[in-house]
């Protein structure tokens, strides 16, 4: 499970812990003579890190796992799961502060903690999936980026977590691994000549639509085999 923590302390009988905000709050817990106290009972705070652990990390995979791996959460498929993290990014960005450099105002809380490294993520692997090779000013929502930017230079801490977090994603993901090298929408894209299918989809051929969403098209065949005969893509 990612993100773990191992414990190594003597006489405990735990050896590891699973997700962000339970691993934040085992810290704050055996750190508690220590500051800062990343307001552990901040209602917006705690909102985001639920948000994130909830609806953020059980789709996280979209942004680097092969296909042999998929799906993720409840998406079938990879372009509906980044659909998903990109729109819960921007609800995540309705939850923040307006006033401070941290998530919260002006005092670092668990939300940044958890939230930080995915955005390091996003910032780094989402423009890998720029449709056509597009590009993208910033992957991230604006205020979310704003906050990212900054706290990334502003706080020694973030800065030594962003550094570790790219040093492996770039030298072995990346440059070593070749990672997104064989990932569809990444690496690897549709650059064959169009089908009769495609312009169907575009909708440059007419057709006799019967059902269609983002997932399927389905159509009645032209020239019909029976009563019904209807193709679906």
């Amino acid at each position: 499970l990612m993100p773990c923590l191992s414990i190594q302390k003597p006489g405990s009988d735990m050896n590891h812990l699973a997700e962000s905000d339970t691993i934040a709050r085992y810290l704050l817990s055996e750190y508690s003579d220590l500051s800062p106290s990343f307001q552990p009972e901040n209602p917006r705070s705690n909102q985001i890190c639920r948000w994130h652990d909830v609806y953020l990390t059980p789709i996280q995979g979209c942004l680097y796992k092969p296909a042999s791996r998929l799906p993720v959460g409840d998406y079938a498929d990879r372009k509906s799961a980044l659909k998903a993290f990109r729109k819960n990014l921007e609800i995540i960005e309705g939850f923040m502060s307006d006033d401070g450099v941290y998530l919260c105002g002006k005092e670092v809380s668990l939300a940044d903690a958890t939230l930080f490294p995915t955005a390091i993520f996003s910032n780094f692997m989402l423009p890998k999936f720029n449709s056509d090779g597009e590009e993208v000013s910033d992957p991230l929502p604006p205020k979310l980026s704003k906050w990212f930017h900054e706290l990334r230079a502003s706080d020694p801490v973030f800065t030594k977590v962003y550094d570790e977090i790219m040093e492996v994603l770039v030298h072995s993901w990346e440059e070593k691994n070749h990672r997104w090298d064989s990932i569809w929408l990444a690496g690897q894209r549709d650059t064959a000549p169009a089908t009769i299918f495609d312009k169907i989809i575009a909708g440059e051929i007419p057709a006799t639509i019967v059902k269609e969403d983002e997932h399927i098209l389905a159509f009645k065949d032209i020239n019909p085999m029976a009563p019904a005969h209807i193709l679906v893509i």
